[in-house]
């Protein structure tokens, strides 16, 4: 593979891409969660395994995986340049801005506009969807208003459904993304961002706990221990990139080095052994093949999140309906066209408004 087969573009340093707000981050974020619809547009529809990013990495990554482990990687590059630019109040009062107003009106919409569609589908009569006290729409509200999902459904009403007993699958990595923003005030405070050594250790360990567990199923008590290893090494993996930010050059020598380790990851197979380290530098790298008009949408809204956090109910219910016999097709274009108007709104009316609320605590000059 010649580098004449990449479009040129001039060599910069992470931290040189960090510093320019179209920098593509916002398009990379859009496409990750359009990525996350797409597996799950395979299990929430009955289409069995993930036919996307799972063939294309022979069977060692899902979409939903790498998708899930880019925005936690994401997360630490972004955050922890987010801690150290500003005072510790006010990084803990714009991190929740960030997650908890946009998730509270989910939940609220899923409790009270999407439950009762559930159940009128599932021919529930929506006075005793109501009136339910255990496992209702009330319950469901309360119980996961702190990020931590202890309550999963509501009544019984996708029972039926290819994927039951799940409203929105998708809301259980919003509490470990808040504990990742705790990890980074908690290293920044003892002194570890001062030098990305520090965090060499705990890397290694998650690093060796995470291919422990895949190799060895039986050594965690479940999947979502390794979930959360695996997490924990991505966003690590995120602070050590920024912490070299003014180090690591992005160039078109790079990226076709990374693109053929990719490759070679796929073949051997080494993927989980080998992407903890290149996948930062991958997604960043990607941004600089971007259009200037991809790189600037940030302008129209950040609508990653609003997807995140709709795409999951609206699949559901587009199942009770029965889309999915129709095809993946229908399924998967139904169900992104009936989210996108929801994550537009919550950018618009939720988001962007909540964030704007962190002058008022910013410090006056």
């Amino acid at each position: 593979m010649s580098h004449h087969l990449l479009p040129k573009f001039p060599a910069i340093t992470v931290g040189e891409l960090l510093a320019d707000r179209n920098n593509g981050l916002t398009f990379v974020r859009l496409l990750l969660s359009i990525l996350v619809l797409i597996a799950h547009s395979y299990s929430l529809g009955g289409f069995g395994e993930d036919k996307f990013f799972y063939v294309i990495t022979r069977g060692q990554e899902g979409s939903g995986e790498v998708a899930v482990k880019s925005f936690m990687l994401l997360s630490g590059l972004l955050v922890t340049a987010s801690f150290e630019r500003q005072p510790l109040k006010l990084y803990f009062i714009n991190r929740s801005l960030r997650i908890f107003p946009g998730y509270l009106c989910s939940i609220l919409v899923i409790g009270f506009l999407f439950g009762p569609i559930m159940a009128v589908l599932s021919n529930v009569d929506l006075q005793t969807y109501f009136s339910t006290d255990r496992n209702g729409p009330w319950s469901y509200v309360l119980k996961n208003s702190l990020l931590a999902i202890r309550q999963t459904g509501i009544l019984n009403l996708l029972d039926k459904n290819p994927f039951p007993h799940y409203v929105a699958g998708s809301h259980w990595t919003i509490w470990p993304e808040f504990q990742g923003y705790l990890v980074i005030a908690i290293c920044g405070l003892l002194g570890l961002l001062k030098n990305f050594r520090f965090l060499l250790v705990p890397f290694t360990c998650l690093y060796v706990l995470s291919l422990v567990a895949i190799y060895n199923p039986n050594a965690l008590s479940s999947l979502s221990d390794l979930r959360r290893i695996d997490l924990g090494l991505y966003l690590l993996s995120g602070v050590i990139l920024y912490l070299n930010r003014s180090k690591i050059l992005i160039s078109q020598r790079g990226l076709l080095i990374t693109i053929l380790i990719f490759i070679l990851c796929i073949i051997l197979p080494i993927y989980d052994w080998i992407m903890p380290f290149f996948l930062g530098y991958l997604l960043l790298a990607l941004t600089q093949l971007l259009p200037e008009y991809l790189k600037k949408i940030e302008k129209a809204g950040d609508f990653s999140y609003g997807i995140y956090l709709y795409h999951f109910p609206i699949q559901q219910i587009v199942s009770l309906i029965g889309v999915q016999q129709f095809g993946f097709g229908y399924y998967f274009i139904s169900t992104f066209l009936l989210t996108l108007p929801f994550s537009i709104l919550s950018w618009h009316f939720v988001e962007k408004p909540a964030n704007s609320l962190r002058y008022l605590f910013a410090p006056r000059s």
